[in-house]
């Protein structure tokens, strides 16, 4: 099953994670109600407090996120639910509200820990370590991560300049500053139970990109602490998929023909490459496990250990070839784009919403930008007016644009979001797969040679991707 990770940049990473760490850190201990001063930081704490003295917690919410781009709106809302007794039982479920198959589950109790997301074919166990496992999902549902129940367990980072908005009404409203996103918290001022988080994060207006893109993210909160949590808010997700061993799924670095197992592509310096796997090679066998298409493959890859030491074995001209490899955990997704610098670009000639072929061969001797997009992706939406005043500054410049998307979906968004420079449509995924995106946007950029000098994952440093394209232009 296919899918695309969306990913944020580091500085503004994580909308939604930072916020729900600051209501559901939960620890054992004595119920008790804190006296709370009218301070910001000592309310902070007592809400933490109180939070910490809950021996069970269960909660359903809305999760609202507006992207506003001049006078352009675009938003999308989420729910979510939440059960849990500390020490023994946790289960969270969020749908997205325009697709409820896209639901992300997950699940612990003493022994075990299942992860059961629409981006996976399977139920991952991490045994009974559920750190491990809510930082383990690589998808992302409609634009937001899928570690958002992160916030049950782990450490949250403390907020800066904590202060007081003087009201009279019913909740403490705080204003404070996380990862440098202003952040409003909504806070009960009789249970101390959060009700609402408002986060507000901007773009910086310059010479280049005036446009100021703005994401707010609302959280609300309806929830119980020491309530009864009962036996049917605790189920398990239903055991209907394969359930695959804990920890993260091993990395050979082959890209195979969807309907066999030919070997189209091999990453440079990936075990399989290290073990000598070549392109046009038959993948036979993976530690003993026939394969004969290329789901065979990946299903098998992912069976193995980061270290384990595996048979493989290839047909190669009609002779059979046995292989040794040492499997390793999977790259990040910028880890696995940097491997492409120093490397010739893969080619690719894709269908333009005119009608006309887009080459990268035609364009050797030019500074080629490639950006992987979607529509849906809020991110890109921050990328592209950047690349659109690049393409418009340095007429010697080539932007292209690439989407997997339907021509419709593309052409009505980019009718309301007009950029100047060329849209491909790669309908099969060709590019996608050789780019190896793994998230959007994925940019690159390609020398004079047709070597890739820069790529990045998620929205780029803009200050380096200039410097990178105006060195190469020089």
């Amino acid at each position: 099953m296919r899918y695309t990770m969306i990913v944020f940049p580091t500085a503004r990473s994580s909308i939604f994670t930072k916020l729900m760490f600051v209501a559901l850190v939960l620890s054992c201990g004595p119920v008790a109600r804190p006296v709370v001063p009218a301070n910001g930081s000592q309310i902070y704490d007592a809400m933490l407090q109180r939070y910490a003295s809950a021996k069970t917690y269960s909660d359903r919410g809305e999760v609202t996120v507006e992207l506003v781009r001049g006078k352009d709106l675009d938003r999308e809302q989420l729910s979510f639910t939440t059960s849990y007794v500390h020490d023994d039982q946790l289960r969270f479920e969020m749908t997205v509200e325009h697709d409820p198959n896209q639901t992300l589950e997950l699940w612990s109790n003493k022994t075990h820990t299942y992860i059961k997301a629409f981006f996976n074919d399977s139920i991952v166990d991490y045994g009974a370590d559920v750190i491990a496992a809510l930082h383990a999902p690589a998808g992302i549902t409609a634009g937001l991560t899928s570690e958002v129940p992160l916030a049950l367990l782990d450490k949250h980072p403390r907020p800066t300049a904590i202060e007081v908005v003087p009201n009279t009404g019913p909740v403490w409203e705080l204003k404070a500053t996380f990862g440098g996103a202003d952040v409003e918290l909504f806070i009960d001022r009789e249970s101390l139970v959060l009700k609402r988080i408002e986060r507000v994060q901007r773009t910086t207006p310059t010479a280049s990109r005036p446009v100021v893109v703005t994401i707010k993210t609302t959280i609300t909160y309806t929830a119980v602490l020491d309530g009864i949590v009962t036996a049917a808010m605790l189920a398990p997700p239903a055991l209907t998929l394969p359930i695959v061993p804990d920890g993260p799924p091993a990395w050979l670095g082959i890209l195979t023909d969807p309907k066999s197992s030919r070997v189209q592509q091999v990453i440079a310096g990936a075990p399989a490459d290290v073990a000598g796997v070549k392109v046009g090679d038959e993948v036979v066998s993976i530690d003993g496990h026939a394969v004969t298409t290329g789901q065979d493959v990946v299903a098998n890859a992912h069976k193995l250990r980061a270290e384990q030491k595996a048979p493989i074995v290839v047909k190669r001209n009609g002779t059979v070839v046995p292989l040794t490899v040492v499997a390793k955990a999977r790259p990040d997704p910028a880890q696995l784009q940097a491997k492409a610098i120093g490397n010739p670009a893969p080619p690719f000639a894709l269908h333009g919403l005119d009608g006309k072929t887009i080459e990268l061969a035609s364009l050797r001797g030019q500074v080629v930008v490639v950006d992987f997009w979607a529509t849906w992706c809020k991110p890109c939406a921050i990328t592209t007016p950047h690349l659109d005043q690049l393409a418009k500054a340095h007429p010697v410049l080539h932007v292209i644009g690439i989407s997997d998307e339907d021509r419709d979906d593309v052409t009505a968004y980019l009718a309301k979001h007009p950029v100047s420079y060329p849209q491909a449509l790669d309908a099969r995924d060709e590019a996608t797969r050789d780019y190896l995106i793994q998230g959007l946007p994925t940019v690159y950029v390609i020398d004079k040679t047709g070597v890739v000098r820069y790529t990045a994952v998620g929205v780029p440093d803009f200050d380096e991707l200039d410097a990178a394209i105006g060195e190469l232009l020089k």
